[in-house]
């Protein structure tokens, strides 16, 4: 990860009809957002995730970063995602489907903005809301 400079690391769970969407509606918002592929994509098996890539083994550096994951069991196979600018963890989404919020992210990311989107307003879009 330390060599990403700019990129999504998709954590898919085939048997999950909610990861397989929300690695859909990725690939189509970067379609969209990055239609020229400047991103890096990496999609990894959620069961086989390698502890360098996968939030558990950076577990200080995210808890402090992003406390709603403290004490969690990852992955929650709900198609999670780490958002990576310049090797570091900027953002962590499960479940995302909405395309707005998704390419937004995307043309944050493209141009090195530190503002990242905001959730939308029917629903939070970060991991502690799921059972």
């Amino acid at each position: 990860m330390a060599q990403l400079d700019r990129g999504v690391i998709f954590f898919l769970a085939p048997w999950r009809a909610i990861s397989r969407l929300a690695l859909q509606s990725l690939t189509e918002a970067l379609a969209a957002a990055d239609p020229g592929g400047r991103l890096a994509v990496a999609v990894v098996d959620a069961r086989g995730a390698s502890k360098e890539l996968w939030p558990g083994s950076r577990e200080a550096e995210l808890v402090g970063r992003f406390p709603e994951m403290a004490g969690r069991r990852f992955p929650l196979y709900y198609g999670e995602a780490l958002w990576v600018r310049e090797g570091a963890v900027i953002a962590l989404t499960c479940d995302e489907s909405d395309q707005k919020e998704l390419r937004s992210r995307i043309r944050a990311l493209l141009r090195g903005s530190t503002v990242e989107p905001g959730p939308a307003a029917d629903r939070p879009r970060d991991c502690r809301f799921h059972p």
